[in-house]
């Protein structure tokens, strides 16, 4: 997949989060304060998705001081994060704006570098992420590809 085809994946699938939040069907308490508090979430239901159309990525975890964010990169090095926008109202070097980032290695992502973890996917870690109760990551990515497949009509 091409970086461009991957900025579209990608995209739609940040939309049919919104959709699926704003709507009412999204389960569990997390994901209603999307993106705030959901790049673990969010980052570990898109690396499903990609992984289940032929697209590997690694599974990234940082902090910076009391920060921490998550979100994926490919392994040649594309960074994707679809809740960097969380960030929006920081000031200085913690402010990020983008709902949707696909590209290299920027400053924001950088000062992340204590990385605690770079995982490849697999079912063992989608079904058993601490913090995130099964039933509703399966149930919310289930209505998330649903509604891919109603904005691809």
């Amino acid at each position: 997949m091409t970086t461009d085809e991957l900025v579209i994946v990608v995209t739609k699938f940040r939309t049919a989060i919104d959709n699926v939040v704003c709507s009412g069907k999204a389960r569990g308490n997390l994901i209603l304060s999307f993106p705030r508090g959901c790049c673990s979430l969010a980052s570990d239901m898109l690396q499903r998705f990609l992984h289940e159309r032929g697209v590997e990525t690694l599974n990234v975890c940082g902090s910076c001081g009391e920060d921490s964010h998550a979100w994926l990169e490919t392994y040649d090095g594309i960074v994707i994060d679809i809740t960097g926008d969380q960030y929006k109202y920081r000031t200085g070097r913690m402010c990020f704006r983008e709902a949707v980032y696909v590209g290299e290695m920027d400053k924001f992502h950088e000062q992340f570098s204590e990385c605690f973890s770079k995982i490849s996917y697999s079912d063992v870690f989608f079904d058993s992420q601490q913090g995130h109760s099964f039933s509703d990551k399966n149930a919310n990515y289930l209505e998330i590809v649903r509604e891919i497949s109603r904005l691809d009509v």
